[in-house]
């Protein structure tokens, strides 16, 4: 019965890494931006914020880098590390506007 629990707990690691590999590739590969102009009662942003924007969210970085940083974490701009989801760390809250 140990073994199974046992297999069972270590199966549990490529599944979710899995599962979470596909999904990020899959929301990657959608058309458009959160900050695109196309959807309804949108104002266009510039070009320069467009930039900032996607520095300050990591967007500029290279797809692996990306999932690198949501699953495990990645280092600021200050040098200090930031833990992804693996700590739960799932990104900026809604709900709570950022906190």
């Amino acid at each position: 019965m140990t073994t199974y629990f046992l297999r069972r707990a270590l199966w549990l690691i490529p599944v979710l890494f899995t599962v979470s590999l596909v999904t990020f590739f899959i929301m990657r590969s959608a058309p458009g931006s959160p900050w695109d102009a196309q959807a309804e009662n949108k104002r266009a942003i510039d070009p320069s914020t467009q930039r900032q924007l996607e520095k300050f969210y990591g967007l500029d970085k290279p797809l692996w880098r990306q999932f690198i940083a949501y699953t495990i974490g990645d280092f600021d701009e200050e040098s200090k590390f930031v833990c992804g989801a693996v700590c739960g760390n799932l990104g900026p809250s809604y709900r709570q506007k950022g906190l």
